[in-house]
């Protein structure tokens, strides 16, 4: 019974079903998009949308606010309904660069060839044909032709004509027609650097005018630019019509007088900074010129050639002054001067070159204040002035907040780079040192051996990385396999260090182009067979002892083959043709002529080798007014004496304090003998020092600025006791016996007797004698006093500058003993009592150190030492981080109060009268007396 009824059922909803259906059709046939007789191939006119996606036909119209995407695998459009923050799994993992969908290639495609361009075709331009109008203005050229004339006085039609030209500047066709008349350019150049034209009343600067008709030229017209960029060579010592040479500005701040192009950079500061010339110029008036000066900037700059010379003119500095007023009318300005900045250097997605800017560290806020500051600003700057105009804005998403913001990115990637870059171009460590010094960095540690070819050391995973990169990616398979041949020959980790060097050349591709430009001296290597200083190759700077000089060109060219065979023979896995070996010859002797041996005083003894293009080209010159300084993976050039523009910056190959004969066969090796006054005439140290006093005995030289000259640069006696007794340094084993000691020092008793403690190599033995004292006998008192006698007598005649690295060294040295002494007076006496020399001179030294601030005085020097260390490079240079930690181990000291007082105060101004009267108290007639003690304990302890 239940089943009839359930058939009945269903009989009597089909009965009244159907017809409903079919009304139900017939009534949405509008609704629906039928193109084929089939029911069941119409859809929806209106896309119905679900959670899912679903395919959308073409002739669907689609409900605003729908999810809408494009299948990339079917080409279909897709859509659903949309949920705020829903993502699409179906997308997880795919890459996509903003909103655009990276597609990879389909197989095969990477081999279809390009279309190919018919014969004759006309090459791409970017901008088109430039359309001529359909009526040329006649007034343009006529104006053009004003401006070329040139007119100094108030004239109205000028004004006018500058007025025409400026309105049409922004079209394509004219302002294309402007660049192309290089007479035109040049004039509107010269009229945009020179403020004092006069103008009839009321009108609009000339040289604002000048500079708006410019930047509308260059604005968006590519084509423009070039023609500009054709007239800017011209532009160098060109002279403008008219009296008008635009070149105040230059001139003003010492740079290229007579450029026009250095003219443009400088006029974009504001004009009052000028001094009188502009008075009476409103900060309005000079805000809008200034404005449209860097709207001309900023077109010319998207040349590279005219970006380069613009960053090596200082045009940063002058924009930076842009920022420098505080007044609302400069914000215009300043924000176009923002902008500049974002699109050229920082904003890639405004078609900026990275890495171009900023080259220079940030300076701290106090020296980027100040009258002086105001007045010459420095480029490290420019993060000082951005963070002031953030703060005073009150805009969260300004220009002034993206420029900090990107600006700040930016100096965080150049201290990773600087920490883990490609400079320079080699820089292993020598064999020596390959255990002890990582192979990026080359900081002193226990490194860890690469674990496949045991040939490298890195401190940490980060190093290791950033050498696999620079260098080792290249080498690690040609050591490994080498090692793994077996045979006989040396391992990996035994190749002499010009031949490690060579590996790398023969197979990185980047280090051999970089040695391309240098000299290698291989033809006169080949012809005159002369003789070599080193026979693994000599090197700059490498404070080793030369081989003898009995050694023939011959020998040196065969040492040179046999090293070349050695790295061709990890190079390649076949044995090496001639050609080959030919060209690993040429390389090697690149390699040794030009690169950097570095020396650590500490270990004694070459620590790693350097070499990088451009400071390789350096020359040489035994009174050098430049000195390289190395710090990790950086070199450092840093002028000793004033440098003159025009003048060559001049290194030292060698050590220019060894004697005449000993320099002269460490320059064998280049191929040259110095002609250099020391060299010349034979002077020795205080000879040369009395021609650069102002640098050798300054206000901050334990020396004093008032110390007398030294006899031993006008005494003809003591001149002859100098030259007889000069020799070189022995960098063989340290005199670490006092019988050794003893000996070493009685044979240059004429030179201890004369007083010529600077003569070499007698230096170097007293640096072993407080050495001895200090590690042999733990007697750190004596060690003071021999070393004090070093830093007063020996090193501000040997080395003129106040920052070389051997007298910061032997300051630092210095204040480590001062801080043992002071310890505890326990310790003092105890030291004392183990002396063998008698009580009379251990009271002395009691009574000596007892009168001296020990702590004061380790204080002061260690504050000399970060005084001279170059501003950027405490953390980087390791004498440097290590003063500093001293210095902050003294500062925690408690009831010191007076005495910070008076230091603090010397700190701020050391230059004032009362700071040198302490200084001379505290510090120089301190050393004075420990170095009178140091000569009384050589006398007592060893005879001379």
């Amino acid at each position: 019974m239940q089943a009839l009824v359930a058939v009945f059922f269903c009989i009597v909803v089909g009965i009244f079903g159907a017809p409903a259906r079919s009304h139900d059709v017939e009534s949405s046939s509008s609704d629906l998009i039928c193109h084929t007789s089939d029911p069941a191939e119409c859809y929806p006119r209106i896309f119905q949308p679900t959670k899912e996606f679903q395919p959308v036909r073409d002739d669907q119209q689609l409900p605003k606010g729908l999810h809408v995407r494009l299948n990339i695998w079917t080409g279909q459009k897709e859509a659903k309904i949309n949920v705020p923050g829903d993502n699409d799994s179906s997308l997880e993992g795919l890459a996509v660069d903003k909103a655009v969908v990276i597609v990879d290639p389909e197989p095969g495609a990477a081999g279809q060839t390009a279309p190919k361009i018919p014969k004759g075709a006309p090459a791409y331009e970017a901008v088109g044909k430039v359309k001529e109008p359909e009526h040329e203005s006649g007034a343009f050229y006529d104006g053009l032709q004003m401006v070329k004339k040139g007119v100094s006085k108030p004239d109205e039609a000028f004004d006018r004509a500058l007025d025409g030209l400026e309105d049409l500047s922004h079209d394509l066709y004219y302002g294309l027609k402007i660049a192309e008349d290089a007479d035109a350019v040049k004039s509107l150049f010269c009229l945009m650097t020179h403020p004092q034209v006069p103008v009839v009343e009321g009108a609009v600067p000339r040289d604002q005018q000048a500079a708006a008709i410019l930047a509308g030229t260059l604005s968006n017209n590519p084509t423009a630019l070039r023609e500009v960029a054709k007239v800017w060579s011209q532009l160098d010592g060109f002279q403008c019509p008219g009296g008008l040479v635009g070149v105040e500005a230059g001139a003003r701040e010492g740079k290229r007088r007579g450029s026009l192009q250095q003219a443009l950079f400088d006029s974009v500061s504001p004009a009052t900074m000028a001094g009188p010339a502009t008075a009476g110029v409103t900060t309005a008036t000079d805000a809008a010129r200034s404005r449209s000066k860097v709207g001309v900037i900023n077109g010319l700059i998207k040349d590279a050639s005219i970006r380069a010379d613009f960053l090596r003119g200082d045009g940063m500095v002058a924009l930076l002054k842009v920022l420098q007023p505080r007044g609302k009318e400069w914000a215009s300005a300043q924000r176009k001067v923002g902008q500049l900045v974002l699109d050229n250097f920082l904003d890639e997605d405004m078609g900026a070159v990275l890495g171009q800017w900023p080259r220079v560290s940030p300076l701290a806020g106090e020296q980027c204040e100040g009258q002086a500051a105001e007045a010459a600003p420095q480029e490290g700057c420019w993060d000082h002035h951005i963070a002031r105009i953030v703060k005073a804005s009150s805009k969260t998403d300004g220009w002034s907040r993206d420029l900090k913001d990107r600006l700040a990115a930016v100096r965080r990637k150049q201290k990773k780079e600087g920490d883990h870059g490609e400079f320079p171009l080699i820089l292993p460590p020598t064999l020596a040192a390959l255990a002890s010094r990582c192979a990026y960095c080359l900081r002193a540690s226990n490194p860890r051996a690469c674990s496949r070819c045991r040939a490298a050391f890195y401190c940490n995973a980060s190093c290791q990385q950033a050498g696999w990169t620079a260098v080792h990616a290249k080498e690690c398979k040609a050591l490994r396999a080498r090692n793994t041949r077996g045979g006989g020959g040396r391992s990996a980790a035994e190749l002499p260090t010009p031949v490690r060097v060579l590996v790398q050349a023969l197979l990185k591709k980047e280090i051999e182009e970089g040695l391309a430009s240098l000299e290698g001296h291989v033809e006169q290597r080949m012809k005159t067979r002369s003789t070599s200083s080193s026979r693994h190759g000599g090197g700059r700077n490498s404070n080793s002892s030369s081989s003898n000089s009995s050694d023939s060109g011959a020998r040196e060219w065969a040492d040179l083959e046999m090293m070349a065979m050695a790295a061709c023979a990890f190079a390649y896995s076949k044995p090496p043709e001639e050609r080959d070996v030919r060209k690993a010859i040429d390389l090697l002797c690149k390699i040794t002529t030009n690169a950097f041996y570095r020396f650590d005083e500490d270990e004694g003894g070459q620590v790693g080798m350097f070499l990088e293009p451009t400071l390789a080209m350096a020359n040489h010159s035994c009174i050098p007014n430049a000195t390289v300084l190395f710090m990790q993976r950086e070199a450092l050039l840093l002028a000793e004496r004033p440098i003159q523009a025009g003048d060559e910056i001049e290194i030292s190959y060698t050590d220019y304090t060894s004697p005449l004969s000993s320099r002269k066969q460490a320059l064998a090796s280049y191929r040259f003998e110095c002609q250099c006054a020391r060299c010349n005439n034979d002077l020795n140290v205080y000879q040369v020092a009395a021609q650069s006093p102002d640098t050798t005995l300054d206000a901050l030289s334990v020396l004093g600025s008032k110390a007398p000259r030294h006899p031993g640069a006008t005494d003809a006696s003591k001149i002859q006791v100098a030259a007889r007794n000069s020799a070189e340094v022995d960098h063989g084993d340290s005199l670490c016996d006092r019988h050794l000691l003893r000996t070493s020092l009685q044979k240059y008793q004429p030179l201890i007797d004369a007083e010529l403690w600077a003569i070499s190599p007698l230096p170097n033995t007293l640096s072993e004698v407080s050495i001895y004292y200090a590690q042999q006998q733990q007697d750190y008192p004596r060690a003071v006093a021999v070393a004090a006698l070093v830093a007063v007598e020996c090193n501000p005649y040997r080395y003129t500058a106040p920052f070389h690295s051997a007298r910061l060294r032997n300051l630092l040295v210095i204040a480590k003993l001062l801080v043992l002494t002071a310890e505890t007076s326990v310790a003092l006496r105890q030291s004392l009592r183990i002396m063998a020399s008698g009580a009379g001179l251990n009271d002395r030294i009691h009574d000596t150190l007892d009168r001296i601030d020990q702590v004061s005085l380790s204080q002061m020097l260690l504050t000399l030492v970060l005084m001279m260390v170059p501003a950027g490079c405490r953390d980087a240079w390791e004498l440097g981080s290590t003063a500093r930690e001293l210095l902050d181990d003294i500062d925690r000291l408690q009831g010191r109060e007076q005495e910070l007082g008076l230091i603090n105060a010397w700190k701020r101004d050391p230059k004032s009268e009362e700071s040198r009267d302490f200084f001379d108290y505290a510090v120089v007639q301190q050393m004075k007396a420990l170095a009178s003690l140091g000569r009384a304990i050589l006398k007592a302890d060893f005879g001379v």
